[in-house]
């Protein structure tokens, strides 16, 4: 069983990464087509300020950055418009203290693209207007969720085949190894543990009580491992050892 989910997780894996590489190129190209939108939407109030650059974000929300250089050459944003997957978009235009010539040149750049706003109540609509690949990538979008959700529940079902084997090795009498030493808690109680253990061996004296032997790798290459047993301890503790 473990194999065939072994087998389905890494088809599952492939088609995942094969998604989102496309999604990347995707949002990429439609990033570009909404940074020339709004470089021709924003033409007036660019021309006023031609140092500025227009740059697009586009993940979950579309945005619109404008950056600039300030005098000390430092690349700055000046103004940023946001589509909201929710409620209504905005203009964040970054209110500040100005005693500057850039800050002014920021403050007249930022009332011209208000400006472009008021005069056209639908520019926000025409900013994040749907492109040719909108609907792709929602579609992309859909089909990767549904792929993540099963890449998840087959995980889930490879672990869970994982504990059900190594408990049933358990309690059939043979010792489960670790690849490297762990630390395993054996009661409620903060000082109710077990250090640098390699392995454990269990013998079930009730439906939910244990009695677990742990080897314990030495800390220096000359002594031998410990082994000491734990009496009593509850079955959750094991599971827990196992996840």
């Amino acid at each position: 069983m473990t194999k065939t989910l072994e087998i389905t997780k890494t088809a599952l894996e492939e088609r995942l990464a094969n998604l989102k590489e496309q999604l990347r190129d995707l949002k990429s190209t439609d990033s570009q087509l909404l940074k020339k939108r709004a470089e021709g939407l924003l033409e007036s109030a660019l021309t006023f300020y031609p140092e500025a650059e227009v740059q697009t974000v586009n993940t979950y929300s579309d945005s619109i950055y404008v950056n600039v250089k300030d005098e000390d050459g430092r690349l700055r944003e000046i103004l940023s418009i946001h589509k909201r997957s929710y409620g209504s978009n905005y203009l964040n235009t970054y209110a500040t203290t100005l005693d500057s010539e850039f800050e002014f040149k920021r403050l007249a750049f930022n009332g011209k693209v208000a400006e472009l706003f008021l005069n056209d109540s639908d520019l926000f609509e025409k900013l994040f207007s749907d492109s040719e690949y909108t609907n792709t990538i929602d579609q992309l979008l859909e089909e990767i969720y549904i792929v993540e959700k099963a890449l998840y529940e087959t995980k889930q079902q490879i672990q869970q085949a994982e504990i059900d084997e190594k408990l049933a090795k358990l309690k059939a009498g043979e010792e489960i190894k670790f690849e490297k030493p762990k630390s395993i808690a054996t009661g409620s109680s903060k000082y109710d543990w077990a250090h640098r253990v390699i392995a454990i061996k269990a013998e079930w004296t009730s439906k939910k009580k244990v009695n677990v032997t742990f080897t314990c790798k030495a800390w220096l290459e000359e002594d031998s491992d410990g082994v000491w047993t734990k009496t009593g301890m509850h079955e959750k503790y094991i599971l827990q050892a196992i996840y």
